[in-house]
């Protein structure tokens, strides 16, 4: 698990969401153990607070200049509130539970990726044109891209596969030597090089 760290991109708020979320941060760390000597000090960002609440109810009904000053206002208390995030993160490490204490939001980690599942192939049925073969799949969940491959009767540990990238569900297969017998076979491949293989099934070209 990685260490947490804290979301400062703090312009993703809105002017009024950004209001309620300083609020929540000043409530939060107001006599908070774990916080007994904030840098900035509290007191410090509540009148940063305070002032950008003023500018705020100014702007909304005034013009470009009371805007102005609530935009000067805004990017000081967030100035501020990036400078205390400091502050928690080195207080609190490693440990998520402080940093949450905070009410700050934490970035969200990076999800793992489900491994790709296998291949599973619903047909392969011969073309309209002799020596043609359409290979149809399932959906694989996960997968970026799969290769349809075929190679020649008998199968073996040595057996040879050709084949085509796709990332369709359906691929159709030409210039196979008619009446000869062939093995199928999708392979699907994921993130992180991740791969899967189908279970292979066998026909008889027309």
């Amino acid at each position: 698990m990685a260490n947490p760290k804290i979301k400062t991109d703090f312009p993703g708020y809105n002017d009024s969401a950004f209001e309620v979320k300083t609020s929540t941060i000043i409530a939060a760390m107001t006599g908070n153990p774990h916080f007994p000597s904030p840098i900035p000090p509290l007191s410090d960002v509540v009148s940063a607070s305070t002032e950008y609440s003023a500018a705020l109810v100014a702007a909304k009904n005034g013009g470009k200049t009371e805007a102005a000053v609530k935009d000067q206002k805004r990017e000081a208390l967030e100035n501020l509130l990036i400078k205390l995030a400091a502050y928690v993160t080195m207080i609190a490490g490693t440990d998520r539970a402080i940093m949450l204490g905070s009410s700050f939001d934490l970035v969200k980690e990076r999800q793992p990726l489900p491994p790709i599942e296998k291949p599973q192939i619903i047909k392969v049925v011969n073309g309209i044109n002799a020596g043609d073969v359409l290979m149809v799949i399932r959906r694989v969940i996960g997968a970026r891209n799969c290769i349809y491959q075929y190679t020649p009767d008998p199968l073996t540990a040595d057996s040879v596969w050709e084949g085509q990238n796709s990332t369709l569900s359906k691929m159709l297969l030409k210039n196979l030597e008619s009446g000869k017998k062939y093995w199928f076979r999708v392979v699907a491949y994921g993130n992180n090089e991740q791969v899967a293989y189908s279970d292979p099934v066998s026909r008889i070209v027309q």
